[in-house]
């Protein structure tokens, strides 16, 4: 074989045949650089995020999604509805070094908006709104959701308020009347909280977590990594226990997302201006 490569390789004049080989040698180089490029950019584009199930009701259309997460160590902090949850899970560093689920939720719908109902309503009510009495019940009232195996095991582990049925609530309350199923909502949640903990931004809060930080500190970590102009899609809520010595607890983290642009998240198109939170200056990001 390497008799023959010289031969071919050190010819003048290479026969038809040397060319042909030659011509074959490079289609298949061609087809494996292509093949591996193909690899490679399905390795680094994720699938879009869709949430199937959305009525096609233009009563029901809104303008953005917030996607609520918490940072579980600052809610077992300074949250006191958190049963035994926090005792069982202190150990768990999957619920305790990166973000947490609280839920997806659709903005004010268009029915609301021409009714002149206001924000803080829907923000109460959800689709308890478009019940006879809009009776708020208790999440252990719920009926359980009976999602399949997988999925129950994969947001019993991003959703440790589930133990005390925070799941039934964020399905009932703010996605029900929009109409996808509880496991089209739940695929779509925990698929964007995998994203989200992938992501540069994240990654800083977790090598940050028992430290106290500045609220531009946590801003700056969000534009570089998302690439974004600023801080407004970034809602920081901060919380503590009355009498706690210690105040400004990061809870939660809010991102608004427009309706349109969820497929792209969390990419930086697929952000958009949202509320400011209420954090002060200095933010206590805490450790268990």
């Amino acid at each position: 074989m390497a008799a023959m490569k010289n031969k071919i390789f050190n010819a003048n004049h290479p026969s038809p045949r040397a060319q042909k080989n030659w011509l074959l040698v490079g289609l298949m180089g061609l087809f494996l650089f292509a093949g591996g490029l193909s690899a490679t950019h399905a390795k680094e584009s994720p699938q879009p995020i869709v949430l199937n199930g959305i009525k096609p009701d233009p009563e029901m259309a809104f303008g953005h999604y917030t996607f609520a997460t918490m940072w579980f160590p600052g809610v077992c902090q300074a949250w006191r509805d958190t049963g035994n949850v926090c005792d069982k899970e202190r150990h768990n560093p999957r619920v305790n070094q990166q973000l947490t689920l609280h839920g997806l939720w659709p903005s004010r719908p268009k029915s609301l908006i021409d009714a002149g109902i206001d924000a803080p309503t829907w923000w109460h009510y959800g689709c308890y709104w478009f019940d006879h009495d809009k009776k708020i019940p208790e999440s252990a009232d719920l009926p359980p959701l009976a999602l399949p195996g997988p999925l129950q095991q994969r947001l019993n582990q991003v959703m440790p308020l589930a133990q005390t049925h925070l799941d039934r609530h964020e399905y009932t309350k703010h996605i029900a009347c929009f109409g996808p199923s509880p496991a089209e909502y739940f695929n779509t949640a925990t698929d964007m909280l995998s994203a989200l903990n992938a992501s540069e931004f994240a990654h800083w809060l977790s090598a940050h977590r028992g430290q106290t930080v500045s609220r531009k500190a946590i801003q700056t970590a969000f534009i570089k990594g998302f690439k974004q102009p600023d801080a407004r899609a970034m809602q920081l809520r901060c919380a503590a226990k009355p009498n706690s010595p210690v105040k400004d607890i990061l809870t939660e983290i809010w991102f608004t997302i427009p309706t349109e642009k969820l497929a792209q998240f969390p990419k930086p198109e697929s952000f958009g201006p949202g509320l400011r939170g209420n954090c002060a200056d200095k933010i206590h990001i805490l450790n268990p």
